[in-house]
């Protein structure tokens, strides 16, 4: 990442769900930013497989699936489907409160990218006969949604975030005028700054620079992780898959599988 291109503060946040139009020429977008930016766009990718994930679950239905991230250790999720993502809950933590057992539940979403929300965590506190009764909420206020990874692929077995998302900047280079765009890719949930004078080069707008942003908001870009598939974020339709996946000497001793 060519940091000395950057000359303005820069926040980018989480990867989102990217916008469906059926007017707009993604591939040929596409295929306008690698030749003009070759070099920088190597190893880039855009789009992911979210159709091939989506299909996991019938409209209307949930199915049951072992998730594996740094919040999980194969621990089964019910998957429903909602609009271009599937979403789901799972228990992140388990322990004792006022001598009663007490768990609680976070959502996630899966579709471009494996996310945390930063919403509240959901509690439950269990009777004597083994009920689980609704405990009220724990506030995350001021923590950002934390996000494990692009979807990289999918099959009928797994689905792997193994992908870094990105952002594309797009600014002008030169001192006077806009007659050469500069690009680099940044890491999505990075804060830059302290990088030069506050948005020198990116004013006046200009229509490349545009053409770029309207680019990334049709498109989820991204790049492969490059960790090894033990340590990929994932979803899987079995947990013993998940198990030979992730862990093949055996359990952690602290983990969650099931409710």
């Amino acid at each position: 990442m060519r940091l000395s291109i950057l000359s303005a503060c820069l926040v980018v946040g989480v990867a989102r769900a990217v916008a469906a139009d059926p007017g707009y020429d993604v591939k040929r977008e596409i295929a306008w930013a690698r030749h003009t930016w070759a070099s920088d766009l190597q190893g880039v990718r855009f789009g992911t497989p979210t159709k091939k994930l989506l299909a996991w679950v019938p409209a209307g239905g949930s199915i049951e699936a072992w998730a594996f991230s740094p919040s999980h250790e194969c621990d089964r999720i019910e998957l429903r489907r909602e609009g271009d993502e599937l979403v789901g809950e799972s228990i992140v933590y388990k322990g004792v409160s006022q001598g009663r057992e007490s768990r609680a539940w976070k959502a996630f979403a899966f579709g471009d990218v494996f996310a945390e929300g930063g919403e509240s965590l959901r509690g439950e506190v269990r009777d004597a006969d083994g009920t689980w009764q609704p405990a009220g909420q724990t506030g995350t206020i001021g923590r950002e949604d934390d996000t494990y990874g692009a979807l990289s692929y999918v099959d009928a077995t797994v689905a792997r975030f193994g992908g870094t998302p990105l952002a594309l900047y797009a600014e002008c280079a030169g001192p006077v005028g806009c007659k050469k765009i500069a690009m680099t890719t940044i890491e999505t949930n990075v804060h830059y700054e302290g990088l030069g004078s506050d948005r020198a080069h990116r004013e006046p707008p200009n229509a490349i620079v545009a053409r770029i942003d309207e680019l990334q908001s049709h498109v989820t870009i991204w790049q492969p992780s490059g960790e090894p598939l033990a340590e990929t974020p994932s979803l899987h339709r079995t947990l013993a898959h998940c198990m030979r996946t992730h862990y093949p000497k055996g359990a952690p001793g602290a983990s969650v599988h099931t409710h």
